[in-house]
């Protein structure tokens, strides 16, 4: 059985070796350069890392107050996928599992 004075200090070492690994981000400009349209999901992953899907098109927030307005149709349409680092955000929208437009902001 290990010491507590040696397992604490495993402990933190263990600790800091997933911070230091976690702090590093891969979403930088030049991985954003290399998203090309038509690359899929996964590819644009290996790249930029694990991304959140945006979810809701803010098409209730009229009726959250109370006002109706007519629904129109969503023009272009496609799931569109968020990476953000400590300055920079990157959205890219993928239609039928493909990349058909990217933005970034903060590079």
């Amino acid at each position: 059985m290990l010491h507590p004075s040696v397992f604490a200090r495993l402990a933190v070492v263990f600790v800091l070796c997933l911070l230091l690994t976690g702090c590093k981000s891969k979403v930088t400009k030049a991985n954003y350069e290399k998203v090309q349209n038509g690359m899929t999901l996964d590819d644009v992953v290996k790249l930029l890392g694990k991304g959140e899907k945006e979810t809701g098109d803010g098409s209730n927030v009229a009726g959250q107050f109370g006002v109706a307005l007519p629904s129109t149709p969503v023009v272009g349409g496609g799931d569109v996928y968020v990476w953000e680092s400590d300055k920079s955000t990157v959205r890219i929208t993928f239609r039928q599992g493909k990349v058909i437009h990217k933005m970034a902001t903060g590079f």
